[in-house]
């Protein structure tokens, strides 16, 4: 009705946007111990069709949820606040950060000048280089996306104009 009235057509395309997270890994995560989900004694398996694997109980699943790193938040790192404490590399327990000097990347760099870098493959976004940056240099992102439709100025070919 909108695309006959208004004389477009609709399409959905898809938004993505990095927002702000307030995020913080659950006390504990890094000793909670991954546990299998209830399963049928292997007798009874052998012997039927019903599903291997149950559902945990509401409070384990909860605490195996409390593991989860949540892949779609990132750190990011604004370098115009950065002032190389080495707070970041300290404090990771990947260590995956760390402070060199800039000839190492950039050869013509000059001598005295470093660089921070990051390996993101092993990063396991626990949010404490975060957490201990005085100057607000790293930040926690998370990445969303979502749908919306949106008007094109041009008519609908599925529409019958009159």
């Amino acid at each position: 009705m909108h695309d006959y009235l208004r004389g477009t057509r609709t399409d959905v395309v898809v938004r993505k946007k990095w927002a702000p997270a307030a995020y913080g890994m659950a006390d504990g995560w890094n000793t909670i111990a991954r546990s299998n989900p209830p399963a049928l004694e292997s007798e009874r398996r052998a012997a039927s069709l019903e599903n291997v694997e149950a559902a945990y109980p509401a409070a384990d699943a909860r605490r195996q949820a409390s593991r989860c790193l949540r892949c779609n938040v990132n750190t990011v790192f604004d370098t115009s606040k950065c002032v190389a404490c080495n707070g970041c590399v300290d404090v990771c327990p990947e260590s995956l950060i760390r402070l060199v000097k800039a000839t190492e990347v950039y050869p013509d760099a000059d001598e005295s000048a470093g660089v921070m870098l990051k390996d993101e493959t092993t990063c396991i976004r626990c949010a404490l280089c975060a957490s201990r940056c005085p100057t607000h240099a790293i930040n926690m992102k998370r990445f969303e996306f979502y749908t919306e439709c949106v008007a094109v100025e041009t008519r609908n070919p599925k529409v019958r104009y009159v």
